[in-house]
């Protein structure tokens, strides 16, 4: 509240001063404002029936005022509150030199009232000093993001600069799949195990590679997931030589899990199951071998046998390093896509990073009006 009493209150500063409002609206004496609140709703006055002594009081436009009252809606009584409040958001306004169209449309875009603590205004605060650092204007990130502006029709962009943007979009997308497309090179079902086995080692070079290549762990940036040890762990499991179920998935899950969701976990961890099957019924093949002489007539018999289960248990190697191979692909193909598109927002709109990856989260396009509007991310992201 704006003080009323004491030796020449801020109140009587603002509205009662006569030398510098050239006369004093007796609608704005404390008495008058106090019966006021209590009237009755067929005889309480309103904000706008003191309008013009405001607009002179506070050093504000009327057409800003007006704005100003509207917002209030139905509560537009005068009352000390209302007083208070339009005082508050125009020396607010004043001070970040916001127009009141700005501080009253980011207040609606933030959902922050401002005026309801010290942590809400800080918080407000917080959220001028971000746009003006970005370097974009309010009414411009009102437009980005909910499509709504007094000047809509100069605003929207022609088919044809949308078509040639889009093109563009298109290309560096085609760009981002050339380069992360997957390394697996598809074995030979018709070689030797030896040959297959080989076709495997190569791909796990590049499988290294990628894994070398992913993001610190995103709930600790200070921390690597897959370091040289870990990678090597997981080489293991790729050749089948970490047989504990129970260990092996639960690596994965503290690992892969910190990029990839549970469909794609589960469709690891059952092919790698399928693999430790396998190599378990290649190492029993291999022990009856062992014990088995050669001049024993069953001895060729238990050899292809071996061959077949290791030839077998190699196909497996490499499907499993496949899934993760194309799991990796797309992983940094989504980011490369993300990227451009990221780098398309900024070019277009004039926009900081920090803005266009907030616009392409959450602005969705008004027309065709439909339920469930995706976000622009959403729509530029699609692939059908």
């Amino acid at each position: 509240m704006i003080p009323t009493e004491g030796e020449n209150p801020r109140y009587q500063q603002l509205f009662l001063n006569a030398a510098a409002n050239g006369a004093i609206d007796e609608l704005l004496l404390p008495e008058k404002v106090k019966q006021n609140e209590v009237a009755s709703s067929s005889t309480r006055k309103k904000l706008t029936d003191v309008q013009a002594t405001l607009a002179i009081s506070l050093a504000i436009n009327p057409t800003d005022l007006t704005k100003l009252i509207n917002s209030f809606g139905t509560n537009d009584i005068l009352s000390f509150a209302n007083l208070a409040a339009i005082y508050s958001l125009n020396l607010l306004a004043k001070t970040f030199r916001l127009t009141i169209e700005e501080l009253l449309t980011l207040q609606s875009l933030t959902g922050i009232d401002v005026l309801t603590s010290p942590a809400n205004t800080l918080r407000f605060i917080d959220k001028v000093e971000t746009i003006n650092t970005a370097g974009v204007k309010i009414l411009d990130l009102q437009y980005l993001l909910t499509h709504q502006a007094t000047d809509l029709g100069d605003r929207i962009l022609p088919e044809a600069t949308i078509t040639v943007w889009l093109q563009k979009l298109q290309g560096e997308y085609q760009k981002a799949f050339d380069i992360t497309k997957s390394l697996y090179k598809v074995f030979d079902s018709t070689q030797s195990a030896d040959a297959i086995a080989q076709t495997a080692e190569d791909n796990k070079i590049s499988l290294k590679d990628l894994l070398g290549q992913l993001p610190n762990d995103p709930d600790n940036l200070q921390k690597q997931v897959f370091d040289e040890v870990t990678i090597s762990k997981f080489m293991t499991i790729l050749d089948a030589t970490w047989l504990s179920t129970s260990a092996t998935d639960a690596f994965i899950d503290a690992t892969l899990g910190k990029f990839f969701g549970l469909v794609q976990l589960t469709l690891v961890k059952t092919k790698q199951g399928e693999l430790a099957i396998v190599t378990t019924a290649e190492q029993s093949t291999a022990t009856i071998l062992a014990a088995t002489p050669l001049s024993d007539p069953t001895y060729q018999s238990k050899l292809d046998d071996y061959n077949n289960r290791n030839k077998e248990k190699q196909q497996k190697r490499n499907e499993l390093i496949q899934i993760v191979l194309e799991m990796l692909s797309n992983y940094f193909f989504e980011q490369a896509k993300y990227k451009s598109l990221v780098q398309a927002i900024i070019s277009t709109f004039k926009l900081d990073d920090a803005i266009a990856r907030v616009l392409l989260k959450n602005a969705k396009l008004k027309e065709p009006a439909i339920t469930s509007p995706k976000t622009l991310f959403e729509l530029l992201n699609n692939d059908n």
